[in-house]
């Protein structure tokens, strides 16, 4: 992870938060939080009908035996 990165939406567009991961294996674990869409192909979360309180900081852990990966993305959803 290099850093955080800043993605800015409009209230009721959507957002997605792309982790960069080529495929989730079946039996990974996956855990998230809030009302996320997990795209379980790429690992990629997507906010559906973001309103104001959707804004803040996302953190993404994806671990597998071979490497474990974190993205931290800052999302700020503006009226």
């Amino acid at each position: 992870d290099t850093g955080a990165k800043s993605l800015s939406v409009k209230v009721g567009d959507s957002v997605t938060l792309y982790t960069d991961v080529p495929e989730i294996q079946k039996y990974d674990a996956i855990r998230f939080r809030d009302r996320l869409q997990l795209d379980q192909q790429t690992g990629s979360l997507t906010i559906i009908k973001t309103e104001t309180n959707h804004s803040g900081r996302y953190e993404v852990e994806i671990s597998s035996s071979k490497h474990t990966i974190h993205k931290t993305f800052n999302v700020t959803v503006s009226g």
